[in-house]
């Protein structure tokens, strides 16, 4: 069977998943520590990593500010293009 190319969602997800990847290993956090300040479980955070389109505006904020994100990563990690 042909490989089917992926959908822009897929790509975008892909897109997030790289940067949410990238702040915790460059600002050491664990899921435990996210899901404390998201007032959630490190299960839900390790769920909206694997689909971001279930992140709220509160966690998006919350995120960007442990994971000191640049506003070009911001944008990123939302995939506003």
């Amino acid at each position: 069977m042909p490989r089917l190319k992926p959908s822009a969602t897929e790509l975008h997800n892909r897109q997030t998943q790289a940067v949410f990847d990238y702040a915790v290993q460059k600002e050491r956090l664990d899921y435990d520590v996210i899901a404390k300040n998201c007032g959630c479980t490190s299960r839900t955070i390790h769920n909206r990593r694997k689909n971001p389109e279930s992140m709220t505006l509160k966690e998006i904020r919350i995120f960007a500010k442990l994971g000191k994100l640049t506003d070009a990563q911001l944008v990123e990690f939302i995939a506003a293009r």
